[in-house]
């Protein structure tokens, strides 16, 4: 038998909530000059991006290690003044971090920190009230690791964003929908949820 090679995918997705890529994602679904959260954010690449592409008002940053949030100062500093974006950059608990934050006061918060079960659901805790009616709330690496790497060395059940990713969505299926799924990466892709009350 033959296999047929899958078709090509349409550039024009505005309509759909999967997508082959999560850069794509965001500039399709994420409010042009609002205020984004990034937790987490390793190199500081995904923040610029959003600078560039997102051009937000401003752009926080949170992560719990300095060597993250010195990359990240490197990559957005510049950036951030050249398109007009406050850029700040946060180490510690990004939970805590969060939690400081004034309610309905961002229009998007990425969540790609702590992977434990705890750590993402005080994540999601926290950011909850701090969005924007219409704000994603996208949760990045939602599969990935417990479906793959985790499983492949027998240690299933250790990684809890899907299931913190899960519970969040039933519990306040009142104030999110479902906005979009997408993919990155080898198996990896981001969750995103959209305030609706």
């Amino acid at each position: 038998m033959n296999a047929a090679a899958p078709p090509p995918v349409p550039e024009n997705t505005t309509h759909s909530r999967v997508y082959t890529d999560r850069r794509k994602a965001l500039e399709l679904a994420a409010k042009r000059g609002g205020d984004i959260v990034e937790v987490g954010t390793l190199t500081g690449a995904l923040a610029r991006f959003m600078l560039t592409r997102i051009k937000p008002r401003s752009l926080t940053v949170m992560d719990i290690s300095s060597f993250p949030i010195n990359q990240c100062r490197k990559r957005t500093s510049a950036v951030g003044t050249s398109v007009g974006a406050k850029v700040e950059c946060i180490i510690g608990d990004s939970a805590k971090n969060l939690a400081k934050l004034p309610d309905d006061s961002q229009d998007l918060i990425y969540i790609d920190g702590d992977h434990n079960y705890r750590g993402v659901c005080a994540d999601l805790e926290s950011a909850r009230s701090k969005l924007r009616v219409g704000g994603l709330l996208v949760m990045n690496d939602y599969h990935w690791f417990e479906t793959d790497f985790f499983m492949s060395r027998g240690r299933w059940g250790v990684y809890g964003v899907i299931h913190a990713t899960n519970e969040f969505a039933v519990r306040y299926a009142s104030q999110f929908e479902v906005a979009y799924y997408a993919m990155h990466g080898r198996n990896q892709g981001d969750f995103a949820l959209r305030k609706v009350a």
